[in-house]
């Protein structure tokens, strides 16, 4: 079964999204909001510049983790445009 929820907010959309989850149903949030992925993720995603950066368990995620993953490709590709090497 495919589900897809868009622009749900707020207590309405977390109730949605665990109902679904209590059905064994996958829900792919988006967000930027780090207490809302934290509060209501398995898994975690981390993508910068369009680009996968890193996976955790959300359970054994720290907020500093996935900022540095999300961070972390955008710090190579701003070194790379400003003449930097890849390797520094």
């Amino acid at each position: 079964m495919r589900v897809l929820v868009t622009g749900v907010k707020g207590q309405l959309g977390y109730d949605v999204m665990n109902e679904l989850k209590k059905q064994g149903i996958a829900v792919m949030f988006v967000s930027s909001e780090m207490p809302e992925v934290m509060g209501i993720a398995d898994r975690i995603i981390v993508m910068c510049d369009g680009r996968i950066t890193g996976e955790v368990s959300a359970r054994e995620a720290t907020q500093d983790e996935i900022l540095t993953m999300a961070t972390s490709f955008e710090n190579k590709s701003i070194k790379e445009t400003e003449g930097g090497s890849k390797n520094e």
